[in-house]
């Protein structure tokens, strides 16, 4: 007998709302990761942490279908002989033959092949997700529709079987599990509820249910979780797809509630028949023991009320998701593009928070047994956000600025105690000044009141005042920042929040960031302008590496090794020299934060030019642009690319190549209209110097490469080659690829017309983690990792898409398939398609939405042809007055006559001469 084995179930679509806890469909038909009680890596409490309620054996589907005389029944998941079945004494209870999953989030498709069955049985999982509609992309619900088919030429009676257990029952002895069978008009529900628990406990007041909108069932709320009962219970299903049993059950036996739905079908009919799984557990306790519950608190009260609210929104939950997978995955371009972008999104579901008070976070990454991650709370983390948030962004515009005004909150200023003595002191000059004020006094050691008048005297005296410093994460719930220690969180707060105000149109939220966005680019000038050279730099400790070399030497004396650690690690007290390549040291001027900033002084420069309107502020950016790009070059530039970095004042030297040394310019050109800040002759040089050296074929884009140099990954342990005596490991940060920084540069590169080598970082990506199952879970610092949500900006890259809504701009320009383009058109508030057509001299867009609207008033395609014979622009079906019609090198300019609303389609026709 041979088998071909082939693993496929590490990870799977997700299914659960933005914020409510998820689980997931694999590969081999079951749910796995049962985090929806407050509990496992979702929740930051550390006993819930550790908390695994329910595992693979605790649900299960399976399928009675009867053709005749013949009966057939099987298990809907392709493992062994299990939950009663048995080769021996059951040999007719069999799982089936094989499935085939098809992952394309937020839709799971499984089609059940097994050659004995007469009907032909397949599943689409999913739970609500409509980009734009928050409230029903965050409901603490699954639909499970199963599709019936019968190919034969007879009549089939065709059982489907749902199976929870209680997650209630066999939790503690002392807890009573209630499960109760109700019949309404729409449907049946068995709820399940729980008493006894602690008001502590992250079940307390919970309840689960399941459902089904078939009126033809069988409902059962005891069947005992028992090799012996279930036995006999697969024999009742065998009989004839009809369970007996209790409607009601209360106790502490582990047991399952089970629905099955009778189906006639007959010969070539097509039925649908619908499961529903709904929880709701709103003790959500963080690690501080506040209880922070769930947003979807707001709009229910028991899992029963969230059925109600599935059933009778049905059409439209299922309807809107669906349309956002189809328009996703509705392409001419290969298949694997759309599935690679689209993986990303059971981040969205999986690793977020969304509070009973409206409070959003998502984890960095998601703790893993084998990949780790973080161990207590690591939310809403700037610098890789940076990355991650486009999506967020694009799809729910309202979140992503939650996120920012919630780090806004924390900017740091003398009222954000003790941060802020903290890191004044973290300065050698304001060190020294305070150990001369303690010395006069000691008793200001003792008294924070005194400190706090001694670090505002201090600060007064040196210039050196650290605030304007943006958080790194919240590392204490949704309440508190962990560090303040990088040096690129100013410039990429300042980035973000301009690209977010051009593409949703929000003037407003620069108006109320403005002062710590000043604050943030001041702060850079005041503690990181350390050779006046108008460029951010990097003090010592730089790197978590440095700790390391550290406790080598020093571990040895134990608690006195912590207590010296500030005295000898660095050259201040505390690190803010760090940036999000963490446990890799860039000391001095690094290009990856010299670009930054470059491009967010632009950023300031433009805001203060067209929304605050400070010509004065917008003049003396000018100039420091001017000095910092020239000092930036001088440096930095060797004629490939920029060194990774140069330290003036030991006069050590870089000389990598860094994958992500131009995500400022990615910004600047790719997602905002800031345009080249780097000339585009090195965009492009260092573009090409990147894939040439970075990728690795069957690797990947390798954040940091010696040209012509060694790497761990082929020699094992070295040092940097640069002087510093810092270890260059094996798996280091700077010798591995990072999918959330590829995804930005070969987007970028795509956006520049280097589309092929764009094509191949992406494709390297995709068989990277289709392996093992992997697709849907990419990892960093831990597992489901934030920052490759980056690869929303592929789409964005592909189709020359940049939209300024405060302008009403639209540039739609595919880089790929120009000639007969179709895909996904998004911009926040609204989403639909894109076909984009050259033909007999004719070029065509159409943009059909699906939901939302979008202004517009100005449209730019890319120029192919020489001379325009007639301009036609169409909106909701009415042609629209054209102003003029501008071209460039490379595009045309399209001015309307008024900025006018879309609200279905969008159509322009270009015919050239």
């Amino acid at each position: 007998m041979k088998y071909v084995y082939r693993y496929a179930t590490s990870s799977g679509i997700v299914l659960g709302g933005l914020g409510t806890g998820s689980l997931e469909i694999r590969a081999d038909g079951c749910l796995h990761e049962w985090h929806i009680f407050n509990n496992g890596p979702w929740s930051s409490r550390g006993e819930d942490r550790h908390l695994q309620v329910m595992d693979i054996s605790d649900s299960f589907f399976a399928v009675r279908v009867k053709r005749g005389s013949r009966i057939v029944v099987r298990l809907l998941r392709a493992r062994s002989y299990e939950l009663g079945a048995d080769p021996y004494r059951l040999p007719w209870v069999k799982p089936i033959d094989s499935i085939t999953f098809s992952g394309r989030p937020p839709l799971a498709f499984l089609e059940y092949d097994d050659s004995k069955l007469d009907a032909k049985i397949s599943l689409e999982a999913l739970s609500p997700f409509i980009p734009g509609d928050v409230k029903n992309s965050a409901l603490p619900t699954a639909l499970f529709k199963f599709i019936v088919e019968n190919p034969t030429n007879d009549s089939l009676e065709v059982d489907l079987l749902f199976a929870v257990r209680n997650p209630f029952s066999g939790l503690k002895k002392e807890v009573v599990a209630l499960t109760k069978v109700k019949k309404e008009g729409k449907y049946t529900v068995i709820v399940m509820g729980g008493s006894n628990l602690s008001p502590n406990h992250p079940m307390y007041n919970g309840s689960l249910a399941i459902a089904t909108t078939w009126q033809k069932t069988s409902s059962v709320a005891f069947i005992k979780k028992d090799f012996e009962v279930l036995k006999r219970m697969w024999v009742d299903f065998r009989k004839d797809g009809i369970l007996e049993g209790p409607e009601e059950y209360e106790g502490s036996d582990p047991h399952y509630g089970v629905i099955t739905t009778k189906v006639r079908v007959e010969p070539k009919e097509r039925k649908e028949v619908v499961f529903i799984l709904t929880w709701f557990f709103p003790n959500h306790i963080d690690e501080e023991g506040s209880r922070l519950g769930h947003m979807y608190e707001n709009w229910f009260n028991s899992a029963e009320d969230v059925v109600k609210y599935t059933i009778n929104h049905l059409d439209y939950l299922y309807g809107n998701t669906k349309k956002f997978h189809d328009v996703l995955y509705d392409t001419n371009l290969q298949d694997w593009i759309p599935s690679l972008v689209g993986s990303q999104i059971t981040t969205l579901q999986k690793a977020t928070w969304f509070t009973k008070d409206g409070r959003f976070g998502i984890w960095e990454g998601y703790h893993d047994p084998y990949y780790m991650g973080p161990g207590s709370s690591a939310f809403n983390t700037t610098d890789v956000m940076y990355y991650a948030s486009i999506m967020l962004l694009i799809l729910f515009p309202e979140l992503e600025k939650k996120f920012l005004l919630q780090h806004a909150e924390w900017v740091l200023s003398p009222e954000v105690e003790p941060y802020y003595t903290l890191y004044a002191l973290a300065v050698p000059e304001n060190m020294n000044e305070f150990k001369k004020m303690v010395a006069k006094d000691p008793s200001i050691i003792t008294d924070f009141n005194k400190m706090k008048k001694a670090i505002g005297k201090v600060v007064k005296k040196t210039g050196k005042d650290p605030r304007g410093r943006i958080m790194h994460y919240f590392g204490h719930s949704l309440k508190r920042p962990d560090a303040y220690h990088m040096v690129d969180l100013m410039p990429k707060y300042v980035l973000m929040t301009y690209r977010d105000a051009l593409w949703t149109g929000d003037e407003e939220l620069i108006k109320k960031l403005w002062n710590s966005l000043k604050e943030a680019m001041e702060c850079i000038l005041r503690l990181h302008d350390l050779v006046e050279l108008k460029l951010p730099y990097h003090q010592t400790p730089a790197g978590f590496e440095m700790y390391n070399v550290y406790h080598k030497i020093f571990g040895v004396l134990g608690r006195l090794a912590n207590i010296g650690m500030p005295a000898v690690y660095g050259s201040t007290f505390i690190p803010i020299g760090f940036q999000t390549f963490d446990v890799w040291s860039f000391i001095g001027i690094a290009a990856y934060t010299s670009v930054l900033w470059l491009c967010a002084l632009s950023a300031m420069r433009r805001m203060a030019d067209e929304v605050i309107k400070d010509k004065d502020y917008s003049d003396n950016v000018s100039k420091i642009i001017e000095e910092a790009r020239r000092n930036l070059y001088g440096n930095l530039w060797n004629g490939e690319y920029f060194d990774l970095w140069y330290d003036p004042i030991s006069g050590k030297r870089d000389k990598a190549c860094m994958a992500a040394q131009l995500v400022g310019q990615w910004y600047a050109s790719a997602l905002t209209d800031l345009g080249y800040i780097i000339d585009r002759e090195k965009v492009l040089k260092t573009l090409k110097s990147i894939f040439k050296y970075n990728f690795i074929e069957d690797e990947g884009l390798i954040n940091g490469i010696y040209p012509g140099g060694k790497r761990p990954a082929y020699e094992g342990d070295l040092k940097y080659p640069n002087d510093t005596g810092l270890p260059y490991s094996v798996g280091c940060q700077m010798d591995t690829p990072w999918t959330g920084v590829e995804f930005a540069v070969a987007s970028h590169m795509i956006y520049e017309g280097l589309v092929e080598e764009g094509l191949k970082i992406l494709r390297d990506i995709h068989e990277r983690y289709v392996k093992g199952g992997h697709y849907w879970n990419h990892v960093e610092w831990g597992a489901h990792y934030m920052r490759p949500m980056s690869a929303w900006s592929v789409v964005l890259a592909i189709e020359g898409l940049l939209y300024d809504r405060m302008r009403g701009r639209l540039r739609i320009r595919p880089r790929i398939n120009k000639e007969d383009f179709k895909w996904i058109f998004t911009v926040p508030g609204a989403w639909g398609s894109i076909e984009h057509v050259l033909r007999d001299k004719k070029q065509v867009l159409l943009v059909k939405l699906a939901k939302g609207d979008f202004e517009v008033g100005r449209i730019v395609l890319e120029k192919v042809g020489e001379k325009i014979k007639e301009v036609k622009v169409l909106i909701d079906g009415v042609e629209t007055k054209v102003d003029r019609v501008d071209m460039s090198e490379d595009e045309v300019i399209i001015e309307l006559s008024k900025r006018q609303k879309v609200m279905r389609e969008l159509n322009v026709i270009v015919e050239y001469a």
